[in-house]
């Protein structure tokens, strides 16, 4: 979100947290209230504590109900003293910051599909400058060149082994920039889309990731009072579920050595159960998982090996969408 101008100094930490509060709050509102007529050439200027977040709504349906042209963005000012008002100026979308982080050079370990149609992979990137420490639900960044520019994205985490200072993460390949997709103007520039570049490294590769962002999975569920989690993914977007249930697999069998974790190629030694993570423990765990298709399905087998050999503390079920599909009520035993 962009900071309005004219901006006067704080002098106390009161005052700018309760221009945060109102500016914040008054972005969430906006957003739930006016989301789907986000569209006119108009500037909510936010002045915080005293903005008047009733007004500016009603200055925004107002000047909605007029047939003003749509398209707006959001401006708040953190000195609150201005009033809150609604200025005519030439449209721009909202713009938010990149997140900073510090990335750490690598090098690709493995990159192999993990879907029948070959649509899905699996890219480990192992870090050559210091040790990793993620866990499943984490979000980062990974960079890869490409003609002298660096491109990079966010990513969720699947799974992470701090020995081997590696990151695994699922993605999904988007068809090349060559073929247009509505509103995709940024990579149309480029010529070329991430995922395409991903799809093409192999083993000994460079590339380089870094940032930590989001909560993990485990780290979001209560230690007390928790006894069963459903987990509900689209697409990749089951990554990170997987390694939420290796991480659960591994507590239920700890007693038991190791626990193998197919498909990842890697072994989850007892002696790196982390303590902090006893109450996963006791859960029992069911994942929805949606898909458009059979051949969309990721790591499949690797699911159903984790289901069998959880003895009913785990099960699984993939739920079809596309044309002719039907809910697939046979996978989880």
């Amino acid at each position: 979100v962009q900071s309005g101008e004219g901006q006067g100094s704080i002098h106390s930490m009161a005052a700018p947290m309760r221009a945060w509060a109102g500016g914040v709050t008054a972005l969430l509102l906006c957003c739930l209230t006016y989301g789907a007529a986000f569209n006119q050439p108009s500037v909510l200027r936010n002045a915080g504590v005293s903005c008047g977040i009733r007004g500016a709504l009603k200055n925004l349906a107002a000047s909605r109900a007029t047939g003003a042209p749509r398209d707006c963005g959001i401006i708040w000012s953190a000195d609150g003293l201005k009033s809150t008002r609604l200025m005519a100026r030439r449209s721009f979308p909202i713009v938010m910051a990149a997140p900073m982080y510090t990335a750490q050079s690598a090098v690709v370990a493995e990159s192999c599909e993990v879907s029948g149609n070959g649509r899905s992979r699996l890219l480990r990137l192992e870090g050559l400058e210091h040790d990793v420490n993620y866990e499943p639900g984490h979000v980062l960044a990974i960079e890869v060149e490409w003609e002298g520019k660096v491109l990079k994205g966010p990513y969720t985490v699947t799974r992470a082994d701090t020995s081997r200072r590696s990151i695994d993460v699922i993605y999904r390949v988007i068809s090349d920039a060559s073929t247009p997709v509505a509103g995709d103007e940024k990579h149309a520039a480029i010529g070329v889309r991430k995922t395409t570049l991903f799809s093409k490294l192999a083993q000994g590769d460079r590339a380089a990731f870094g940032g930590s962002f989001h909560v993990p999975i485990a780290r979001g569920i209560s230690s007390k009072g928790v006894e069963h989690v459903v987990l509900v993914s689209s697409g990749v977007g089951v990554g990170p579920m997987i390694g939420f249930v290796e991480q659960c697999m591994q507590q239920w069998h700890s007693s038991q050595g190791s626990t193998d974790a197919p498909g990842s190629g890697r072994d989850a030694d007892k002696g790196d159960m982390e303590p902090d993570l006893a109450h996963l423990k006791s859960l029992r765990v069911t994942l929805f998982a949606g898909y458009r298709d059979v051949d969309d399905q990721v790591c499949r087998e690797l699911l159903d090996k984790y289901a069998k050999a959880s003895e009913g503390r785990f099960k699984w079920y993939s739920c079809l969408s596309g044309e002719g599909a039907t809910f697939d009520s046979e996978i989880a035993t």
